[in-house]
């Protein structure tokens, strides 16, 4: 059996493949900008999606999660992405 890498090159054996030293470099992926988020806390924020809109109680930031309840006589809060946040939601 033998293992072709181009035309010109035919590798016979394992030796010969190991004999080769290959090597293969990874490039680092830029990291994106972590979001910062400078607006109001214990506000209301809302939207209009769809044609519906609704609104939110922001409560906290916590590094790339936005932690809210939909009302304030809700018991528990609620979380989503800081980003999905910062695109759809904006003071009311």
């Amino acid at each position: 059996m033998s293992l072709t890498l181009n035309k010109r090159t035919s590798i016979n054996s394992l030796a010969e493949l190991q004999s080769l030293n290959i090597s293969t470099t990874k490039v680092a992926q830029p990291q994106p900008e972590p979001l910062v988020f400078t607006g109001a806390l214990n506000a209301w924020y809302k939207t209009v999606r769809n044609g519906r809109e609704s609104s939110l109680y922001l409560i906290e930031v916590r590094k790339d999660v936005a932690i809210y309840k939909d009302n304030l006589s809700d018991k528990h809060s609620q979380s989503m992405s800081l980003a999905k946040f910062m695109k759809f939601y904006k003071p009311a």
